[in-house]
């Protein structure tokens, strides 16, 4: 981009310069060069911004990624359930400043993949489940929503934190790792919906492993 602007500045003090009017051409050459630093200015507050909101994507799902169990409760029936969920693009330190098209590309891919499992805690191979790739988290609400035409299950996930009284959901807990204040989020709510029974289901699931 820089080099775009330092073509152009040449070429207007090229045009300015064939008038013969010396005065003009250095009027000129200021005007233009401030117009150039104001426009690098505003790119470098952009590619800050960006950065920003890439770190904070990339706290949140490091946060998130993990492997969740619970008990799914539904019409006297008991199912235990397995979240699993892995980055799409894992998280890297760089030690250069990246370009607007670079910061832009990692903050398109902040997304996860998962794995759901559920199955009759008396009978271990009777797991039945589905995968769900690129999945957007709703990084403000704390919340992921898991859908695929492949699946006949939808689920949506909110994260949580503290139990009973002192229960944090969605959006506090967002808050929390953007603030730097939680890591590592050990519970998730969940809600799930079935395409066969017009009742929506809900559980929670505690981290079993990170």
């Amino acid at each position: 981009m820089k080099t775009i602007n330092g073509i152009l500045l040449l070429i207007m003090i090229a045009l300015v310069s064939c008038s013969g009017d010396e005065e003009l051409v250095e009027k000129t050459q200021v005007q233009s060069q401030e117009a150039i630093n104001i426009e690098n200015q505003n790119l470098e507050l952009w590619a800050a911004r960006l950065n920003e909101d890439l770190k904070s994507r990339q706290k949140f799902i490091s946060a998130v990624e993990g492997e969740y169990q619970g008990q799914i409760i539904s019409e006297g029936e008991v199912w235990n359930i397995k979240v699993r969920l892995v980055p799409t693009m894992p998280a890297t330190d760089h030690t250069r400043v990246r370009t607007l098209a670079e910061l832009e590309y990692e903050l398109q891919y902040q997304q996860v993949d998962a794995q759901i499992l559920q199955w009759d805690p008396n009978l271990q191979i009777s797991s039945v489940g589905c995968i769900f790739e690129d999945v957007r988290p709703d990084f403000k609400r704390g919340r992921l929503n898991i859908v695929s035409e492949s699946c006949p299950n939808t689920y949506q996930i909110t994260l949580q934190d503290g139990d009973s009284d002192d229960r944090l959901l969605g959006a506090s807990v967002s808050s929390l790792i953007s603030e730097d204040r939680i890591d590592m989020v050990e519970a998730l709510q969940g809600q799930l919906q079935s395409n066969g029974n017009a009742q929506t289901v809900f559980f929670t699931l505690q981290r079993v492993f990170q």
